[in-house]
């Protein structure tokens, strides 16, 4: 990389003010965005092409900057749209998103490849495009691979810009390849936002990005310019979604209020529900303490009924004993009687045969008569 020398600023527009159309605070690339409007006004690239697109903060800020200062730019995003091992692996709604985004506002420019990045490769001729930009794997190797493997396609004039030259974590190589770049050809680098690299791969640069280089500054003063332009938009966006969160705060806090006061409400409803059937449950309490009363009254009319009842039972036991008593004397007495009877009736009989011998003869006749009284 070239040291600071001596020179001016280059021109700073009106486009570094603009704020992007798509503005998300939790975007890594919105720090870059002011540099980004600049770069498409200050090189006026005839065919734009972005690696690694995911939600497009970076890519439709490039095409807004194209629409804006009406230049005849073709505009290209490659992304599969699936993900990979850094940016995390999502679903279409993503692709769904970024389409409709881009139709509404970009698609007399604005193509979206949705293919691999060498597949999408063929389709550019050799020396076409002028400005490229990299995001997408960032291991060195596959970082490396997208560089070397378009590199034939960049243009007299091409540009070719890197992001997260400045993540060293995990497997990020970005910042590994960028040494090696640096030492190869004209670079600018960006350190905020998680680095942003600038590769003049083309022999015919235009002045203003010329200015651009290290060599044309005093005391660093473009990257200063470009990270607090970056740093202040990142604040607009920090404030804005603090404020958006602040107002769906608000409304949920408002919702919330009003599920606390129907809540209050059904609590008075309930309280009253239970007031109401503590009431009932003491009259019924009442209730249940009488109907014991009535309860033990009746198991004491009970018990006594069953002494009375064991008491009756003892007397129609007795009765019965006196009853086969009375049986028994019964049956002796008919006996008895029977034996009477049968003597009553002989003795009649004897006596009415001892008449009829007394009628069939005078003397015994007489004689009975006169014993008989």
């Amino acid at each position: 990389m070239a040291t600071a020398g001596s020179g001016e600023a280059p021109h700073l527009p009106e486009e570094l003010l603009w704020v992007p159309e798509r503005c998300d605070a939790r975007s890594a690339w919105l720090g870059h965005i002011p540099f980004g409007f600049w770069l498409v006004g200050a090189l006026g690239p005839r065919v734009l092409v972005e690696l690694g697109t995911h939600w497009g903060h970076s890519y439709f800020a490039f095409c807004q900057a194209i629409r804006d200062l009406g230049l005849p730019t073709k505009a290209f995003a490659v992304d599969t749209w699936a993900g990979d091992e850094h940016s995390g692996y999502y679903g279409d709604d993503v692709f769904v998103d970024v389409d409709n985004w881009n139709e509404q506002r970009f698609a007399t420019f604005s193509t979206l490849l949705r293919s691999t990045f060498d597949a999408a490769a063929e389709g550019f001729d050799v020396s076409s495009i002028d400005l490229l930009h990299i995001d997408g794997l960032h291991t060195y190797d596959a970082v490396k691979h997208d560089f070397e493997n378009w590199l034939p396609k960049m243009s007299p004039r091409g540009i070719v810009l890197l992001h997260d030259i400045a993540e060293t974590r995990d497997d990020f190589g970005v910042h590994v390849l960028w040494s090696e770049l640096v030492e190869r050809y004209p670079t600018v680098g960006f350190e905020h936002s998680h680095g942003l690299g600038v590769v003049c791969v083309g022999d015919e640069m235009p002045d203003a990005i010329l200015a651009l280089l290290p060599a044309q500054w005093t005391d660093h003063a473009m990257p200063r310019v470009f990270q607090a332009l970056g740093e202040r938009l990142e604040l607009m966006a920090r404030s804005e979604s603090q404020a958006g969160l602040i107002d769906d705060l608000q409304v949920e806090n408002e919702h919330r209020l009003r599920i606390i006061e129907d809540l209050q409400v059904e609590s008075e409803h309930r309280l009253r529900i239970i007031e109401d059937f503590q009431v009932e449950s003491e009259h019924r309490l009442r209730i249940i303490e009488d109907l014991q009363v009535e309860s033990e009254h009746r198991l004491r009319i009970i018990e006594d009924l069953k002494v009375e009842s064991e008491h009756r039972l003892r007397t129609i036991e007795e009765l019965l004993e006196i009853r086969t008593l009375l049986d028994t004397e019964i049956e002796h007495l008919r006996s008895t009687l029977a034996r009477t009877q049968e003597t009553v009736d002989v003795e009649h009989s004897t006596r009415m045969q001892l008449e009829e011998t007394i009628r069939s003869s005078p003397i015994a006749s007489f004689a009975l008569r006169r014993r008989l009284p």
